[in-house]
């Protein structure tokens, strides 16, 4: 596990915990799985995942599993936007490129953000649906981490959300009307696409490059790790299940 616990940790136990249950299931379908992947690695076998096994996992598990994929996609997309936010992240874009890319995902990072929140959210209650046999226990679990996940994430990427779609506060276009540079913009002819394409994307593309908005990464990054420590907390909880659990 990484030093900081990790929405991956998390997924990575429950792959490893849906494996063991399957072992026990079909212990000759998950040896002849192992095998393949181990010839594949080797390059004597293409990896090939159509012989089926004689019993399935649980519809819970088949639920978990796929609630913890689709998290880990909220979570790549999320990240992806962050991303666009740091100096090595355009390759080989141009700078209005790399400045019409950072307003896009400044103005869109906290949908991403919200649906990290809710498919985490999704992810308590179909583990607690598996791995806690009394279902009021589990309920209790879920719903005190759905609370530390509204308090820590939800309402932190409320600010940002109302910003940007119900347009509260000063926009970006503020700073022209302060400068009194509208009526020499109008003289001019600069329209808002010729001044975006040709000025505002290609500054803002350079300040990126420049490492500017690196801070706005690592603060909007605080949602990955958030939820990756509440993530780890629920870990501890499933943790003593299974000590409880254990005969």
């Amino acid at each position: 596990m990484s030093l900081k616990p990790t929405i991956n940790d998390f997924v990575e136990r429950r792959w490893a915990d849906a494996k063991g249950e399957l072992q026990k299931l079909d212990p000759d379908f998950v040896r002849r799985s192992e095998e393949t992947v181990r010839l594949q690695g080797l390059g004597l076998e293409a990896l090939d995942f159509s012989h089926n096994p004689k019993r399935r996992l649980s519809r819970e598990w088949h639920i978990l599993l796929e609630d913890c994929d689709e998290l880990v996609r909220k979570a790549s997309v999320l990240q992806t936007a962050i991303d666009c936010f740091i100096a090595d992240s355009g390759g080989g874009m141009s700078s209005g490129d790399i400045g019409r890319r950072f307003f896009y995902h400044m103005q869109s990072w906290f949908i991403h953000a919200q649906a990290l929140a809710e498919y985490t959210q999704r992810v308590f209650s179909s583990t607690t649906k598996l791995y806690f046999r009394d279902s009021e226990t589990g309920k209790k679990i879920a719903n005190r981490h759905i609370e530390s996940v509204r308090c820590q994430v939800t309402r932190w990427v409320e600010q940002g959300r109302i910003k940007f779609v119900h347009a509260t506060g000063k926009s970006l276009s503020t700073g022209i009307t302060e400068d009194d540079l509208w009526e020499g913009s109008v003289a001019a002819g600069l329209t808002p696409q010729i001044s975006h394409d040709e000025f505002t994307d290609p500054i803002m593309g350079e300040q990126v490059k420049s490492g500017k908005y690196r801070l706005l990464a690592d603060a909007n990054g605080t949602v990955l790790e958030r939820t990756g420590r509440i993530l780890q907390e629920l870990e501890e909880d499933i943790a003593i299940q299974k000590v409880q659990a254990d005969p």
